[in-house]
């Protein structure tokens, strides 16, 4: 319930949440905080958005003493105001997919921390697609086909995981299986 926006709380959970508030003082100011920043980026107009972002920051001094975990974020607000007012200024863009790919990269490194940046970029170009299946020419699968068998894939391994994705694969110049029976021969 703490992970949903107060709006979209049902009643049964407004209820709940309200008591648990009540209870914890410093959990309400941290939630409320919370609200009232997402509140900025639900506004349409930058110059109210830029007034609320300041309305907000002097409600974070007001309370940081009850809170001391707010003086991160409200600093990294701070730092980060020209960016995050360029949200209005760019219709309403993030850069969270930059940052969910960066995240799921980190997952990948994390599983074979020793792996080499070959093999790393290997995992993670198959793990994560690097394009759109239509954009791949038979040149470059080749090439990750070699990339595979080089780094210590068995044809049969590399056959096993195009198998899965060749049916996706649209271009014309795809042949990724017949590219495999090749080097076999």
């Amino acid at each position: 319930m703490l992970q949903k926006r107060s709006g979209r709380l049902i009643a049964c959970e407004r209820e709940i949440l309200g008591r648990v508030l009540t209870d914890n003082p410093e959990l309400r100011i941290a939630y409320e905080m919370r609200e009232a920043l997402f509140d900025v980026f639900d506004e349409e107009d930058p110059q109210v958005a830029d007034t609320m972002l300041t309305n907000w920051r002097s409600r974070v001094a007001a309370v940081v003493k009850d809170v001391p975990q707010l003086r991160a974020v409200a600093n990294a607000v701070r730092a980060w105001r020209g960016p995050i007012m360029a949200y209005w200024s760019t219709e309403w863009t993030t850069n969270g997919m930059t940052e969910n790919t960066n995240g799921r990269i980190k997952r990948v490194h994390r599983e074979g921390r020793t792996m080499s940046f070959a093999r790393l970029c290997a995992k993670v170009m198959y793990r994560l697609g690097g394009r759109s299946p239509e954009s791949i020419l038979a040149s470059e699968i080749a090439w990750a086909i070699e990339a595979l068998v080089g780094l210590g894939w068995s044809v049969e391994d590399v056959r096993l995981q195009a198998a899965v994705y060749a049916a996706q694969v649209l271009h014309p110049e795809m042949g990724l299986l017949d590219m495999l029976e090749r080097m076999e021969e």
